[in-house]
């Protein structure tokens, strides 16, 4: 009996991206990963998230926001080190670890601006919305609704969060860190964040009237530059805000609402109130029936590729695999297999097959129907959902 497939959106958006690439890393495929981290690097986001979750759980009566990131951040660098070791046999030097702890301090200082923003527990008021779940996976078998599948086909992922308004309307949250802002109008399009409403509705049998997109810029803001003659600088191209501004005056003893800073302090009162997206972003967009439908019948025909004997096939975007491109960790193989270079000795060198090679089957409760939201916010405590569809 084969094992199960699990199509992810994540997995879905590797397929659509570059088979050649799905094909090497994709847990339902040949699930390669690297034997050792190929660079020192941090993956931020995952510190952000675990600081939001964290506090969205209410955990922020035990511990702050910054202690949580920085636990992460300790326990990647101590794997990397010692995966590094494993494969060289010494520990890194401290030159090697410069950009790690680069990334990690301006994590934290990116952590700690977020929740200066959006104070612990009421991240989400300016929003009219309030957390009622986060991290929440689920599973649900959709091996009827393809074309005879070999195999039992589940759809699974985890959502960043669930949260509901006044009026009980319940929204799909998604965290993200950005370099640059998203269209607005592509967002309520979102390929994930459809996904997981649809995934709600399954599960639940309550509707989803639209999610939130809580974008937090890769950008940390700055006080303004104190000239050489004792004034604040007035030019307008700085990274900062009016409250960064109003601490300098406090700090210097200069006059806020001195003449010679009355223009610049209004263009920067006025930005923020028409929405200053230099480091945050936040966007709520509203889902209707045809849409969701329109995501279920694309979501099944590419999940019947995927599950059947898809044609594998690079894609090189225009901007090429490298750093200053997509950044694929795997263009090694791939320019050797379309180069007549030695791909085995990269693999037997490089690679190994990851644990992960098979997702773990998740148990948890059935799926439930629902009247109500405090019956909804009962059913979330739960880790893990199952459906059948």
């Amino acid at each position: 009996m084969p094992l199960p497939f699990y199509v992810s959106p994540s997995d879905m958006g590797g397929f659509l991206t570059c088979r050649f690439k799905w094909d090497l890393s994709s847990p339902n495929r040949q699930s390669l990963r690297h034997r050792s981290s190929p660079r020192f690097y941090l993956t931020a986001g995952t510190a952000l998230h675990a600081a939001l979750e964290s506090m969205a759980n209410g955990e922020w009566t035990l511990v702050d926001p910054v202690s949580v990131a920085k636990e992460v951040i300790d326990t990647e660098r101590e794997a990397k080190i010692e995966a590094y070791r494993h494969e060289y046999g010494f520990k890194p030097w401290a030159q090697e670890l410069e950009q790690f702890e680069a990334d990690a301090e301006f994590t934290l200082d990116l952590v700690s601006q977020y929740f200066e923003q959006y104070p612990v527990g009421h991240e989400l008021d300016d929003q009219g919305l309030t957390y009622i779940a986060t991290e929440v996976p689920f599973k649900i078998d959709i091996t009827d609704k393809l074309d005879d599948p070999k195999r039992q086909v589940f759809y699974v992922g985890t959502i960043d969060a669930v949260a509901v308004d006044e009026n009980d309307r319940l929204f799909i949250v998604e965290n993200k860190s950005y370099s640059a802002k998203p269209e607005s109008d592509d967002l309520m399009f979102h390929f994930q964040s459809t996904g997981y409403a649809v995934a709600i509705e399954m599960l639940t049998g309550q509707p989803i009237a639209g999610g939130l997109y809580n974008g937090v810029a890769k950008k940390l803001i700055k006080p303004p530059k104190v000239l050489k003659s004792g004034k604040i600088s007035v030019d307008k191209r700085q990274s900062t805000t009016s409250q960064e501004f109003l601490k300098t005056c406090r700090a210097i003893g200069a006059n806020p609402n001195s003449p010679e800073y009355a223009e610049f302090l209004q263009f920067l009162q006025a930005r923020e109130l028409a929405g200053d997206t230099r480091f945050f972003y936040r966007e709520k967009f509203f889902y209707n029936e045809a849409q969701k439908e329109s995501w279920l019948q694309d979501f099944y025909k590419v999940a019947n590729e995927m599950v059947g004997d898809p044609r594998i096939y690079r894609t090189i975007p225009y901007n090429g695999c490298g750093k200053q491109g997509s950044d694929c960790w795997y263009s090694d193989i791939c320019r050797s297999a379309h180069s007549g270079g030695d791909v085995d000795y990269i693999l037997d060198k490089r690679y190994t097959v990851g644990s992960y090679g098979t997702f773990e089957e998740v148990t948890g409760i059935e799926p439930t129907p629902v009247s109500s939201i405090d019956e909804l916010k009962e059913l979330l405590r739960g880790a893990t959902w199952t459906a059948t569809t």
